[in-house]
Order: C-alpha cells, then structure tokens, then sequence
C-alpha cells in the first residue's frame, strides 16, 4: 500500500506507528517522499529533510518498503545534483 500523506504533509510519528499496529505480519508500505524535497527544495540541501523524513519512517519498522520520490513533471534530469544530494 502506498501511503501517499507524506507527500502532503509529514505525519507524526504517532501515525506512524497506528498504521504499522494497523496492518498483518509481513505487510509493506511504500511511502511517496515529501514535496518539500522534491518540489519545492528541487533536490537540493536535502540532508536535513530527508533525515526527518526518515526518522519519522521508523516506526513502521520492517513493513516499511520503498520510499517513492515523485518529481516535478517539468524537472529536467540534472545527474550532478543527484551527485552532490
């Protein structure tokens, strides 16, 4: 299941750990990454964000699965911002 919040606004932690409590063993989330970082931020001085980001993952434990990083329809392939990010 893809949750598709974070994209939005960034869930509490509290959200978090209902929607692990919430699913059967061996369930996996995919979580689509903020906005912030892909839209707004384009990609650059990402450290901060996504290090919130994904302390605020951890609490779905092992049914967290692939983080979803969503960009810009206009975004131009740029190989050394993915470098220095």
């Amino acid at each position: 299941m893809e949750l598709n919040n974070p994209f939005y606004r960034l869930p509490e932690k509290t959200s978090f750990e209902a929607w692990r409590a919430a699913v059967p063993a061996g369930f996996v989330f995919s979580v689509k990454a903020s906005r912030y970082l892909t839209h707004l931020r384009r990609l650059r001085a990402p450290s901060a964000p996504l290090d919130r980001l994904l302390r605020r993952l951890r609490p779905l434990g092992p049914t967290l699965g692939p983080v979803l990083f969503q960009l810009p329809p206009q975004f131009q392939a740029n190989s050394a911002r993915l470098r220095t990010s």
